[in-house]
């Protein structure tokens, strides 16, 4: 396993993370403690979840039990103020946000269930531009000062928001964003326009989420028969979110890379995910795991290695 720093911050970070996102859904607390057990022993110290996943906060109880007695060797990632769901919690009249008064309950909500005394990236999981750009830094700040937080970082923003807060914590000494999380993959390269430059001039590190576009570059969603059972799009493939992967393009697209992939022996999810890391900005890819198969399977993909013929052909294949 290879490690990166994220952004411009001294926090190494392994090329392959755990997305907790299965954890308390997929996953219960017992089979959690197996996928990260196993992570370090793949070398992988990197974990990411949020206070929505698993539904009321149990993916951080479960990764806070499974990494408590060894949370010296993790780089323990979550997430706050994502919108009124289900899964936010039910004890909290707060309306999640990212005031002032929000960040100070959840950031204290989350370390209980984490069992930890700091949070190595505390990230906004949302944008909430209605709250004063500098309120959120300044909040956010203070956790960093109080030990609390080590850093902190971003996701799902718009680029003039990221540049607006990177420039509020510099006007007023705050700590900056080290960290930001984008949709990001083969099929989705949207953020390669804007997104990458703007965090490439901010010392801003890439966390694709993702990665595989929701299972669509495994290769398990067939054109014109219906989702498998258990997928993600089991039940609708058709509208809402599943329409961003599955459509004519893509599908087009993905003949593609199907053939790119067998002409070169590999799996076409390994190729997805080491296309990600031949990007430089890109400091850890977070893909989430139902077992410790899939796990596994994920870490084979460091061991791909793609020419630059290959990567120019993989960009005309996509662009």
């Amino acid at each position: 396993m290879e490690y990166r720093n994220l952004g411009h911050s001294d926090l190494s970070v392994s090329e392959i993370g755990v997305g907790g996102n299965n954890f308390g859904r997929a996953c219960d607390i017992e089979k959690t403690k197996e996928i990260l057990n196993t992570a370090l022993s793949l070398g992988i110290n990197t974990v990411d979840t949020a206070d929505i996943y698993g539904g009321g906060g149990l993916s951080e109880e479960y990764v806070g039990s499974a990494i408590k007695n060894q949370r010296d060797k993790w780089v323990l990632m979550t997430k706050f103020g994502a919108p009124n769901i289900p899964g936010n919690d039910p004890h909290s009249s707060l309306e999640p946000s990212a005031t002032k008064e929000y960040i100070n309950y959840a950031v204290e909500a989350s370390l209980k269930r984490l069992q930890t005394t700091y949070i190595d990236v505390y990230q906004v999981h949302f944008p909430h531009e209605e709250v004063n750009t500098e309120e959120t830094m300044e909040a956010l700040n203070a956790l960093v000062k109080a030990g609390k937080v080590r850093h902190i970082g971003c996701s799902n923003y718009k680029v003039w928001h990221m540049v607006q807060s990177q420039h509020a914590a510099k006007n007023n000494h705050f700590a900056k964003f080290i960290s930001s999380q984008p949709p990001y993959s083969l099929i989705d390269r949207r953020v390669e326009k804007e997104h990458l430059p703007a965090c490439k001039e901010y010392g801003i590190g890439i966390i694709p989420y993702s990665p595989l576009a929701s299972g669509f570059l495994t290769g398990k969603y067939k054109k014109g028969q219906p989702a498998p059972k258990g997928s993600r799009f089991e039940t609708s493939a058709t509208t809402g979110y599943a329409t961003r992967f599955i459509n004519e393009k893509n599908y087009s697209i993905l003949d593609k890379l199907i053939d790119f992939a067998a002409n070169k022996e590999i799996k076409l999810s390994h190729l997805a995910l080491k296309w990600l890391l031949t990007n430089s900005q890109v400091s850890t890819v977070i893909a989430g795991v139902t077992s410790v198969d899939q796990l596994n399977d994920n870490v084979l993909a460091t061991s791909v290695s793609l020419s630059s013929e290959e990567l120019e052909t993989l960009d005309n294949i996509t662009k």
